[in-house]
């Protein structure tokens, strides 16, 4: 793979390694009700996306066969961007350079917190983005917030480059060499 594809390929599943993000708005509720809520944690700007943190808090810890690692079992999560352009999480059926995909990009958290974190990529033309989450089986309604596109605008302008992004060396195909193990061990027998 040339280095643009690979630095592309990379920018469509992961934030890259050589920037710093800047930091969009403050947290905003998306849905609530008196047990449950979820709330835009954050959201960071990358030059080549934006990478988004939904929280799940809840007011008493859930029965187990209810928790799925914490998160609900069905949670809808999309974004809509300003150009009425729709992208929901795993839309695997999109493909090229020039869709848009969101994934999931990792999690935690316990009893009655749990973080979920998103990304999308390629970054969002020009103007406010809305994310929309549905948890059915907590019994949250669909809920929705709109991250302004001023915010937006004004966060792009404040992504900082460390260094310039480096494709990955080549790799040999080779196992490395096997250390030599002490002598007069088991290990040592077993390598004759």
């Amino acid at each position: 793979m040339d280095p643009d594809e690979q630095r592309l390929a990379r920018q469509r599943w992961s934030p890259p390694e050589n920037e710093v993000a800047a930091l969009v708005g403050g947290p905003a509720v998306v849905v609530a009700d008196g047990d449950a809520a979820i709330i835009l944690a954050g959201v960071e700007h990358y030059s080549c996306g934006l990478r988004f943190t939904l929280q799940l808090n809840r007011r008493v810890e859930p029965p187990m066969d209810r928790a799925r690692h914490g998160f609900p079992s069905e949670l809808f999560v999309g974004v809509e961007l300003a150009d009425g352009t729709r992208v929901m999480e795993n839309d695997f059926h999109r493909t090229g350079a020039e869709s848009f995909a969101l994934s999931q990009r990792g999690g935690g958290g316990g009893g009655r917190t749990y973080e979920m974190a998103y990304w999308l990529a390629p970054a969002p033309p020009d103007g406010a983005v809305t994310v929309v989450v549905h948890a059915p089986d907590y019994d949250l309604p669909e809920g929705r917030v709109v991250v302004a596109a001023d915010d937006l605008a004004a966060a792009r302008a404040r992504v900082v480059e460390l260094w310039p992004w480096e494709p990955d060396p080549p790799h040999s195909h080779e196992p490395p060499p096997r250390p030599t193990p002490p002598p007069g061990g088991w290990f040592d027998h077993e390598s004759e």
